[in-house]
């Protein structure tokens, strides 16, 4: 490789960098809600086959993989016995613990991405 081939190759870089570094710096100051959602992921309901229907942050690759858990529990109404309501009881919190979990996408019936104004994001930005 001539010297001219690598002072291109170097100015190259430096400019995506220059670049990428201003669109990041814009985005932080206009657009902050779409650099918060490349670092953080959004809660994802994930229901099982077995029933047992968890929430947290997925990720599909390498494999299924579910951080911050909680297990959704359907518990009922102490006021009237008749109805129902739920409980989100963080796995950490669980005799087990475990800090994430493997999913078995075999028995994964569903998953979706839990809406901002849903009762669940609201429960979880309570705790």
């Amino acid at each position: 490789m001539t010297n001219k081939t690598k002072i291109t190759l170097l100015i190259s870089a430096a400019v995506v960098i220059v670049v990428g570094s201003i669109i990041f710096a814009t985005l932080s100051v206009y657009k902050p809600d779409a650099i918060k959602g490349l670092f953080n992921k959004p809660y994802s309901v994930v229901y099982l086959d077995s029933g047992e229907i968890y929430v947290g942050r997925l990720s599909t690759l390498p494999r299924l993989i579910l951080d911050d858990a909680y297990i959704l529990q359907i518990v009922p109404n102490e006021e009237d016995p008749a109805k129902s309501g739920f409980q989100l009881t963080p796995l950490s919190s669980t005799l087990w613990a475990p800090k994430r979990i493997y999913l078995n996408k075999d028995h994964v019936i569903f998953t979706a991405e839990v809406r901002d104004d849903s009762q669940v994001a609201q429960t979880l930005k309570g705790k």
